[in-house]
């Protein structure tokens, strides 16, 4: 995707979401079904361009989507057909099924599928389950998603460094993650992970949720947030007073692995040649084994991980796709956001006022947060 495109007027929700059927008419061709049921959030999102169908937090929903070829109906508890209809559809032109309490919305999506072979990307009886595929319909990013990345990025490495800027030594983690989780809320992002590790914890665990411990010397701060139904994540660290030299050692490596993640991110790339690139990295860092400590990354989008990147994996990167990568080494992470393309990278979960460290990949200087250090 040409990207003074994206500085153009993006296109509206109405004109995404006819490339949303239009890749569901393809997806129902190709593979010899009559329709398709979207009931999870990130179906949902995806083909209605941001819609939400969740109950305020979890993965409870409200709402499903049963689509052929010829139209899309929106089927919908009743209790909350006019919110979902007002608040979430407007403007898309679908129709309506509302279900009557308490009757259950499976009941009404099994007497629309009756007779028709029918893909769900849910486990529903007497419906195929076809997660996975309908998962790669959504990690082709179209140009207004493209777009919403930039903004969700932004926010989300926005309400991360707000809150590294107001820690302060002896606050628990908890506090912390409480403060995070506010700030994103605040903007409209659904906090999905959240990661506060004080000290050594990283090291330790590698990519530890936050506990009630203080922090002493530094923290690692974490969020993967959604909004638009889009998940964009990043992470920042702040050191209080002194640091010493291992974990200086161990942040200046785990940027470089980071900057090789991202640089190696190139649109026609297989997953295992985009981890053979890193692998070599921790090799010629004589630290190969840290790569066995978790996965660096997957191909994130309407899910935080839509599809693993892992090394015996044929998968393809695509363009535009989104990818979270989030490398540990020792007692140092890093963790961003990129959209990939046939230009390259972008990093949409960039510094926005931050220190910035450069990092050599490939003979390129790719843009990396350097620690924020404060008395």
């Amino acid at each position: 995707m040409d990207r003074v495109l994206l500085n153009a007027a993006p296109p509206t929700r109405h004109e995404d979401h006819q490339v949303k059927q239009a890749r569901i008419r393809e997806f129902l061709e190709d593979a010899g079904y009559d329709a398709v049921l979207l009931t999870t959030r990130a179906g949902f999102a995806w083909f209605t361009s941001g819609g939400e169908n969740g109950l305020g937090g979890g993965e409870s929903t409200c709402a499903a989507i049963f689509a052929t070829r010829e139209k899309a109906v929106a089927v919908i508890h009743e209790p909350h057909v006019r919110r979902i209809a007002e608040e979430q559809l407007s403007g898309l032109g679908l129709a309506i099924e509302p279900v009557p309490w308490p009757q259950a919305l499976h009941d009404v999506c099994h007497q629309l599928a009756k007779g028709l072979k029918t893909a769900s990307d849910g486990h529903w009886p007497g419906m195929e389950h076809q997660g996975p595929k309908l998962a790669r319909l959504r990690v082709d990013l179209t140009r207004l998603e493209r777009v919403r990345y930039r903004e969700v990025g932004r926010a989300v490495s926005h309400a991360v460094e707000a809150t590294c800027r107001s820690v302060v030594a002896g606050v628990g983690e908890a506090e912390v993650a409480g403060e995070l989780s506010h700030r994103l809320l605040k903007h409209e992002l659904e906090p999905l992970e959240l990661y506060v590790a004080a000290d050594q914890r990283v090291e330790k665990y590698g990519r530890p949720v936050f506990t009630n411990a203080p922090i002493r010397k530094r923290v690692w701060i974490c969020a993967v947030a959604r909004r638009y139904g889009l998940c964009a994540g990043t992470a920042r660290t702040v050191c209080l007073g002194e640091i010493d030299r291992t974990f200086i050692k161990d942040f200046k490596l785990v940027s470089m692995v980071a900057g090789a993640c991202i640089y190696y991110s190139r649109s026609g790339r297989t997953s295992a040649e985009i981890m053979r690139k890193i692998t070599r990295c921790y090799e010629q860092m004589a630290r190969v084994e840290e790569f066995l400590r978790s996965d660096p990354g997957f191909v994130t989008g309407y899910q935080a991980c839509e599809v693993p990147l892992t090394p015996d994996s044929r998968f393809e990167l695509g363009e535009p796709q989104a990818l979270l990568w989030r490398p540990v080494v020792g007692c140092a992470a890093s963790c961003d956001t990129v959209v990939v393309d046939s230009l390259g990278f972008e990093t949409v979960t960039g510094l926005q006022k931050w220190p910035q460290l450069q990092v050599e990949v490939g003979g390129h200087q790719i843009e990396r947060p350097d620690l924020l250090i404060r008395d």
